[in-house]
């Protein structure tokens, strides 16, 4: 305000909001997985109490302003705002490069911000909150024009590796924004603050500061490290949360109805839920990392709004944050490989993985010691979710499931039967099940036995097949489920992506498109006779036994087709059946052998890497949503 002596005149109120962002993670994922190694914990309990699958450590000789230093330049770089032309600075971490100097005064002499002041801001979680208030308060006073704001952790340096109940939850992460004046009526509309110190001592750091130096005795102790009363933080925050939410919209002149997506710090999903359910919002109008990047502290909430402002501009990097699939089994991408019997092995299955998917072993008929060795293949070659398939119909399926419960496999999908009798078993051990279903009958029963989703898979699949087409089947099972439903069958790129998401679906399934990968151990044979393929190059045999198959036309299929019109026995075509798929598959014989591949063949023309085939298809999903909508302009 300007004051004169004869009055008062006042200036126009100017708006204060976001107009560029960035972030970073460090590259190392420490998984629940990798927690099992190093403390007495599992991924089922984790997942349980705090929804956290992974998480991001930074390495040795990589501070937080490192961290920082990156997440600025690409806000600086998205505002198109010069380094030069910034007034503030304000770095809000609890875990500063160091006490003196300020790590908001580092970053100014990195970023060439010479006309910038900088300070730190302590204010745990709450912290990047804390600073946009104030960088709003300098913006719409007029003092300032442009303010850097950066929410920054290293938690992984002061967390307590042998201590189970803390360093499960903390990741580190860096994401920033500069603020600036905006158009009136955007930009922040409210916001508030509070502190209840008399639970100070419930989350601390107790030898860190003057009260308590550090001392030899003190890190022998291991003082030095997050010490954490977890039941009186969860009380608090699930109180304060919601009233905090409905603090703001109050001031806002708002109502809940109004908002589109709550963005919370991400420190628990309990509290999370709990937040959501005294606002009474749905929890896909909730943003949520934590499955990927647990509680960064100060940076939980400029990653998770960046993370969501990408996703909306169509952006791919981070896409699928919120996916239900990709929450639940804490996988980057909604993508399946489907479980091929003889080529699914631990080769295909880790680079799918390794890529962001779900990468499957194909069981089928494997002997229990022979997928034991392919587990173990896997878990040597990637960190990261995998499951298998088990054929239900397979004469070892005990004995198989058994192995997965010992190895305690991550997800299973289970194919040609009902796997209500092992879902319990698996449930205890914290495996996913997911069945494939070929009916809206048959998907229904499944998930009376508890399963955590189905597989609707049409008859454009190559193997064993049901009747419908995917195009019927899986909107009809997204509507008779309350479960995710994944759809498979006829998915090879980006617009059958996104068709089957049109459908309702929230991940896909896809297993011809991965035969032609270079990591398939498939003969060579087998997949050039796949690139040959056309339109009409398939055919389905076997339905005259119950058991129907889809395999590209050759000798063999001819032969089945002549024996089916000539009123053979079960036995002469189950016999002429006996070894076919291992013949194509690994010796090359895909005249007499049989080469199950899906209708989508005609349309597949290359051999790939695994992680191309997947980049390839994600980045081309928003072209595909951009193509459907232009045709409906």
């Amino acid at each position: 305000m300007l004051w004169q002596r004869r009055g008062i005149q006042t200036v126009p109120k100017i708006s204060a909001g976001i107009l560029g962002t960035g972030y970073y993670v460090p590259e190392r994922v420490l998984t629940n997985f990798d927690l099992e190694k190093m403390v007495q914990t599992n991924d089922a309990w984790i997942v349980e109490r705090t929804g956290i699958h992974e998480r991001r450590i930074a390495a040795d000789g990589e501070p937080v302003s490192v961290l920082a230093q990156r997440a600025a330049e690409m806000a600086l770089a998205d505002a198109g705002v010069d380094a030069a032309d910034l007034d503030l600075i304000i770095m809000a971490t609890l875990t500063s490069d160091r006490i003196i100097p300020s790590t908001a005064c580092v970053l100014q002499d990195r970023l060439g911000a010479k006309h910038a002041a900088a300070f730190d801001l302590s204010a745990a979680c709450s912290g990047f909150v804390y600073a946009a208030s104030i960088a709003a308060q300098f913006i719409e006073s007029g003092v300032y024009r442009h303010v850097l704001v950066i929410g920054g952790e290293t938690l992984s340096k002061v967390v307590d590796w042998e201590d189970r109940n803390t360093c499960i939850l903390f990741g580190d992460g860096a994401g920033a924004a500069v603020f600036g004046p905006v158009e009136d009526g955007y930009g922040i509309r409210a916001f508030d603050l509070g502190s209840d110190g008399s639970g100070g001592d419930a989350l601390d750091i107790p030898s860190s500061g003057s009260l308590r130096p550090v001392t030899p005795e003190t890190i022998e102790q291991r003082l030095n490290f997050v010490h954490m009363d977890g039941k009186a933080v969860f009380r608090f925050a699930t109180k304060v949360m919601g009233r905090t939410v409905e603090t703001s919209l109050e001031r806002a002149g708002m109502q809940r109805e109004d908002l589109d997506y709550l963005v919370p710090h991400q420190a628990n999903i309990r509290i999370i839920q709990a937040a959501a359910k005294r606002l009474d919002m749905p929890m896909d109008k909730v943003i949520i990392n934590i499955h990927r990047y647990g509680n960064m502290s100060a940076a939980s909430i400029p990653v998770m709004g960046i993370v969501y402002y990408e996703v909306g501009e169509g952006g791919k990097r981070l896409m699928f944050e919120n996916n239900p699939v990709c929450r639940m089994l804490g996988i980057k991408y909604p993508i399946f490989q489907g479980g091929m019997a003889w080529i699914g092995t631990a080769e295909l299955a880790s680079a799918v993985s390794n890529a962001g998917g779900l990468g499957l072993i194909g069981a089928g008929h494997m002997p229990p010691d022979a997928l034991r060795n392919e587990i173990r293949k896997v878990k040597g070659w990637t960190d990261k979710p995998f499951g298998v398939n088990v054929m239900l119909m397979s004469p070892f399926v005990k004995e198989v499931m058994q192995v997965v419960l010992e190895e305690r496999v991550p997800v299973i999908t289970t194919g040609a039967g009902n796997p209500g009798e092992y879902v319990p078993a698996l449930k205890e051990i914290g495996s996913k099940v997911i069945p494939v279903v070929a009916s809206v009958a048959l998907a229904r029963r499944l998930v009376r036995t508890g399963v955590d989703a189905v597989i609707a898979e049409g008859t454009e699949s190559g193997g064993h097949i049901g009747e419908i087409t995917t195009m019927a089947l899986l909107p009809q099972v997204v509507d008779a489920v309350d479960v995710p439903v994944i759809g498979a069958g006829g998915i090879g790129d980006s617009r059958g992506m996104a068709a089957a998401f049109a459908l309702g679906a929230q991940a896909i399934q896809m297993g011809s498109r991965f035969v032609l990968s270079e990591e398939c151990i498939a003969h060579p044979n087998y997949k050039q006779a796949v690139l040959k393929a056309k339109d009409r190059s398939t055919v389905v045999t076997g339905r005259s036994l119950g058991h129907p198959a889809r395999v590209l036309q050759n000798k063999l299929s001819r032969k089945y087709e002549e024996l089916e019109a000539a009123g053979a026995s079960n036995e002469e075509l189950e016999q002429l059946g006996v070894g076919s798929l291992h013949r194509a598959t690994h010796e090359g014989d895909v005249d007499n052998g049989s080469v199950m591949i899906g209708e989508i063949s005609g349309m597949l023309a290359d051999i790939k890497p695994v992680a191309q085939i997947i980049e390839d298809i994600v980045s081309g999903l928003p072209g595909a949503f951009d193509a459907a909508r232009k045709t409906c302009d």
